[in-house]
């Protein structure tokens, strides 16, 4: 019987092999809305086949090797922390496209019940008012907010927003909280009176979109 497929060892293998001079996580992390967009060209069965190994490696890994749930180590050369990091990096964005495509299923089957012109335009208002629009879902530094919080699930809001300023680049604020709360930064937002409901609120929304859904 031939061996199983190992997919994320592969990827890890040729992505040295083509970047044998670049640091695999960061680099990786950058390109990782390339990857997400990709994605939309797979199919959901592919997408589910692909989260199921990714988790099964990761895992996997953390049994074997038990440094690797207790330090990040993202410069680390050590094939099992490439693989561990590659995991890391590609599970939020299988988990974001599932969900994504539930979202999409859902609101198909919204449109479909619509019955005149003028409810579908009262459906699309309320949806842009809710925040829900397919922008909300491809929006490139929203996906990077939900890779942090989907990769760090049990840090508290404000261990968070420190890492949204400390990543290179920050993750920006919604465009208009520093006109409406005074600050520049998301702990700046989180000290905030006013600030800390909408920060709790946008990773409780980040929390929830990155749980596979079943479209």
């Amino acid at each position: 019987m031939p061996a199983k497929r190992d997919r994320i060892a592969e990827f890890v293998d040729s992505w040295r092999a083509e970047h044998p001079r670049e640091p695999f996580t960061p680099q990786l992390e950058r390109v990782s809305n390339d990857f997400a967009v990709e994605l939309r060209s797979e199919s959901l069965r592919e997408i589910r086949s692909l989260l199921a190994e990714c988790e099964g490696k990761k895992a996997a890994l953390e049994r074997e090797f038990s440094h690797l749930k207790r330090v990040y180590q993202p410069f680390s050369e050590r094939h099992e922390d490439l693989e561990y990091n590659a995991c890391g990096v590609f599970i939020p964005l299988l988990r974001l496209e599932i969900a994504r495509r539930g979202q999409e299923a859902k609101s198909d089957m919204g449109q479909q019940a619509i019955r005149s012109p003028e409810a579908e335009q009262g459906s699309t208002a309320r949806a842009g008012l809710r925040g829900d629009g397919k922008w909300y879902e491809t929006d490139p530094d929203i996906l990077r907010r939900r890779q942090v919080v989907l990769k760090n699930l049990r840090m508290s809001a404000k261990s968070l927003c420190k890492l949204f300023d400390n990543v290179n680049p920050p993750i920006p604020l919604p465009r208009d909280w520093p006109a409406e709360l005074g600050v520049k930064t998301w702990s700046e937002a989180y000290a905030n009176p006013k600030g800390r409901n909408r920060v709790q609120k946008i990773i409780s929304t980040d929390k929830r979109a990155g749980r596979p859904g079943r479209p």
